[in-house]
Formats: C-alpha cells, sequence, structure tokens
C-alpha cells in the first residue's frame, strides 16, 4: 500500500504525461524513420534548414532501426507496454517516433516527464518505491552511481540483439559505464564550447575564437569600445546551483586544476591553478559581463544569448538559437569552438560539459526488458539522433556515423566544435556522494562569485568538507574503489 500511494501521488504531482497530440502527423512516410519526413521548414529554422537537401533515401540505412528483425520483435512482444520517463524538456524526441515505433513494433509506449530540477529527487522515490513504474529512464550520468542499483548492465543485451555500441564516441561509452559495467547507452550527448558572434569579433578586428584565457581578456578589451549599449563581451551561467559549478571547472580544469590529485581521492581543487582559475572568472563577470550572470542557470544564459546581450559565452548547443521566432540573432553567422586553453605550465584543453549528458538506462524490475531494450536501441539509433538534433529538440548527437555524415557538417552548426571537444573532456565526478559534495561546492563558489567570500577561503571550504565525507564514506580504507579517471586524455591514455 505504502508504495501504491508514493506512486500515485508522484504521478498526480510530479509526473507531466504528454498526449498523442504532440505528435506530428505525416501523410506519408517510408516505413522506419526517414529525415525527410521529419524534417520540414515548420520544425527546421530556416537559416539552417535551407543549408541542405534532405535526399528521398534513408540517411543512415545500416542503423539499428533499420536492420533489426522487425517481424521477429513484433511477433515475440507485440502488444507489450513499454514505459520511458524522460526529462521534460526532452520529451519532444521520443514523442517525435512513438507512433512509427508502436506501427513496426506492434508495442505500445507510454512516455512521461519529469522537470529537470526536480528529476534526481524524483526519479529516487519512484526506483526506491520497488514497483514497476517504468521500463526505460532518461537520466543524468553523473546519478548513475546512485542509480546503479536499481538498473540492469546492458552488456549481454547489446550482444543479443547486435546493437551498435561501438558507433559512439568513446567520451559518451564512458560515461555510460560504471565499475566495469555498460548500464545505459548515451541519449544527449552533452559539451559545452565557446561562441562568438562573428560581426562584432570583426568589428574589433579579431579574426577567431579565443583559443586560450589570455587571449579571452584580449578580445574583451577590443570589444568593450565597440559594443553598442545593452552588449558585453561575454557573460556565464553562474547562480547559485551546479551550473556555478560547472561554469566554474570550465575554468579550473583548463588552468591545470583537478578535483581530485590525480590517482588519489584526495581533494585537490584549492591548488594554485584552483584559485587562480576562481580569482579569472569573478574578474571576468565584475568587468565584462552583463549585470545579473550570478542569478543565470541555462534558461537564462540561453534567453540573454538569443536576445544578442552578449559577443561571447560559454554555451551548450542550440538549434533553437538559430529559430528567428526565439532568437534575436537566429539569422547571424557564429564562430564554435573548443573552450580556450589555461595558462601557464599546467594549461590544457579541458572543457567540463559532462554532468548534464543524459543517458538510457534500463530498470532490474522491469517485466519486460528485452522489449524494452528494443526500444532503447531504435530511439538512440543513428537516423532517430540525427532527426532529433537538427530538429531542436534540445538533444544532442554522440555517434561516430552521425559525425561523418556530410549534412550533419551542413545543418549542425556545432559540428567542428563538439568533435574538437570529444576527446578533452573534463569529467564531473560521479560518486554516489556526488549530489551532497555538489551542493556544497556550487555554495561556496556562488559566495565567491557575489563578492562574500575569497578564493582561497571558499576552495579550502570545499576541499575540508569533501574530505570528511569522503572519509566517513569509507574512501581512505582498504577496499575502496578505485579513484576515478577525471580528463579524457587521460582515459584514452589508460585505454592505450
Amino acid at each position: 500500500m505504502k508504495a501504491k500511494t508514493m506512486l500515485v501521488l508522484l504521478s498526480t504531482l510530479l509526473i507531466v504525461e504528454v498526449t498523442l497530440s504532440a505528435i506530428p502527423v505525416y501523410a506519408e512516410r517510408a516505413k522506419f524513420p526517414r529525415a525527410k519526413d521529419y524534417l520540414t521548414s515548420e520544425n527546421v529554422a530556416e537559416p539552417i534548414f535551407k543549408k541542405a537537401v534532405l535526399p528521398d533515401e534513408y540517411l543512415f540505412p545500416e542503423g539499428w532501426d533499420k536492420t533489426a528483425d522487425w517481424e521477429m520483435i513484433r511477433s515475440r512482444y507485440g502488444g507489450t507496454t513499454v514505459k520511458l520517463l524522460c526529462e521534460g524538456t526532452d520529451i519532444e524526441a521520443p514523442l517525435l517516433f512513438r507512433d512509427q515505433f508502436e506501427q513496426i513494433s506492434g508495442m505500445k509506449l507510454e512516455i512521461s516527464g519529469v522537470p529537470p530540477p526536480v528529476m534526481f529527487e524524483k526519479m529516487m522515490v519512484a526506483f526506491a518505491s520497488g514497483v514497476a513504474a517504468y521500463d526505460v529512464v532518461e537520466y543524468y550520468s553523473v546519478h548513475m552511481p546512485v542509480f546503479s542499483q536499481f538498473f540492469e548492465p546492458l552488456g549481454s543485451y547489446i550482444a543479443k540483439w547486435g546493437y551498435d555500441w561501438e558507433d559512439w564516441l568513446p567520451v559518451w561509452q564512458e560515461l555510460c559505464t560504471y565499475q566495469g559495467k555498460i548500464l545505459a547507452v548515451p541519449y544527449d550527448c552533452d559539451a559545452q564550447f565557446w561562441l562568438s558572434r562573428v560581426k562584432f569579433m570583426n568589428e574589433a578586428g579579431i579574426a577567431r575564437n579565443p583559443k586560450t584565457y589570455d587571449e579571452v581578456v584580449e578580445y574583451a578589451e577590443k570589444l568593450v569600445p565597440i559594443l553598442p549599449s545593452g552588449v558585453y563581451p561575454m557573460g556565464f551561467m553562474a547562480s547559485r546551483s551546479f551550473f556555478s559549478w560547472e561554469t566554474f571547472l570550465n575554468f579550473a580544469a583548463p588552468f591545470g586544476a583537478d578535483i581530485f590529485k590525480p590517482g588519489t581521492w584526495e581533494p585537490a581543487i584549492n591548488s594554485p591553478e584552483g584559485v587562480n582559475a576562481l580569482k579569472f572568472l569573478k574578474m571576468l563577470l565584475d568587468n565584462y559581463s552583463p549585470p545579473g550572470c550570478t542569478g543565470w542557470g541555462y534558461t537564462e544564459q540561453l534567453t540573454a544569448w538569443n536576445a544578442g546581450q552578449m559577443a561571447m559565452c560559454i554555451q551548450y548547443p542550440n538549434q533553437e538559437s538559430y529559430n528567428p521566432a526565439m532568437a534575436k540573432i537566429a539569422a547571424e553567422e557564429r564562430w564554435h569552438s573548443i573552450i580556450p586553453k589555461g595558462p601557464g605550465p599546467k594549461g590544457r584543453y579541458a572543457p567540463e560539459g559532462t554532468r548534464t549528458t543524459s543517458i538510457l538506462g534500463m530498470l532490474r524490475n522491469s517485466p519486460s526488458k528485452d522489449a524494452a531494450f528494443t526500444f532503447i536501441a531504435f530511439l538512440s539509433s543513428a537516423e532517430p539522433s540525427f532527426i532529433y538534433t537538427i530538429a531542436g529538440t534540445g538533444l544532442d548527437p554522440g555517434r561516430k556515423s552521425v559525425f561523418d555524415h556530410p549534412l550533419t557538417k551542413k545543418l549542425y552548426p556545432n559540428y567542428q566544435a563538439w568533435i574538437d571537444s570529444a576527446d578533452y573532456m573534463y569529467f564531473t565526478e560521479r560518486m554516489p556522494e556526488t549530489p551532497v559534495l555538489e551542493s556544497i561546492a556550487y555554495a561556496e563558489i556562488h559566495d565567491v562569485l557575489t563578492g562574500k567570500k575569497e578564493a582561497k577561503k571558499a576552495l579550502d571550504t570545499i576541499v575540508k568538507e569533501y574530505r570528511r565525507i569522503l572519509e566517513r564514506s569509507g574512501y581512505y580504507k582498504p577496499g575502496a574503489p578505485e579513484p576515478p579517471i577525471m580528463w579524457m586524455q587521460d582515459v584514452l591514455k589508460h585505454k592505450k
């Protein structure tokens, strides 16, 4: 009774069920997802759509969704209901394909969305209830260590169903793997990179995006005298939330700082490089950014960028910023590149953008695991991935085959920055304690950005509290988990 009550409360108060009316209706289309059927001038911004002509044939004829034995799947699992819980802002992507999946599989899909700010808490309640309320769940990769006990390892399903796992870029394979097991497949393959508005850069005599943080200051000084009123050289997500921690890591990691001393569980973010990075970020906010940045999360930053309030920024990709109905700067040319390299002998390319990578997992208590996996494989296949990326649903690709396709280079403006960043990502720590650790970190970072605390004192506090929590959790005792490898370059070296 208690479990049922909990689930009823979750369903009625916290989960938003979306109806079939949200799905586009097509008069004629191919049997399987085909880009031309889904991507039209009605759902793709004109500045993007006009760059290429979509062919009549499939873009990815060898994709899993095209080559699976659907006759066998239908005979075995027809009539099965597969329940998906996803981030509410991403729900448009699975809705695009719901009717087509149901048609070719004979299954029924139930798709529910949960608001991003409460994803962790609400999913934890649902999982802990022990009732199979969902089969497939989209969740943030950073929470995998907490949720791992509830998810089925996927290695045997990948092998059984011939799923093309090796088509995913290594960074997103890494984020789906925990303690040597594949517990999810990639879905929204996030990264962050540097954006600039070309018209202002050219007016300031600047010919390319900054390659170093020293150049960022140089560019800002050149931009100040030429920018119109209400436009600032740059701005950042810096609210009292994990966004400020993400933004800080986009400086600290390139400066050469590490959350942990490599190869150990020793917190080390208060290194000279970490302190210098935090001071540098505050200097940029104080001197070159719009007032109010310290209240910006993702939505506020994107709104300001789309409204034309900045000449440069660090941002996730956003196809919607090319939509004239949503962005003042939609038709403007922009430069996209990997986040700048930090100064000094420890400076490196190390963009942080992996915290919000979302992944698709399958719950251990799902009564229909094979049916659920076929939906995971279908939804994460190459052509659906290409379609919901270009359609601007908030999801972005991570497959080699998608990046290799010539149409991706034409229709996905962030293409080159994405590829350049993939091998250099710096990971947010992935531990069961991460939610608690992050809450300590972003509060301290925000106090520095708002002038309430000095950088060294705040980072010392983070290190002290991290060490206390890790010690209490047994990370310094025999049998503790292996320390994480935090930088993708080190992951690649380790695998070699």
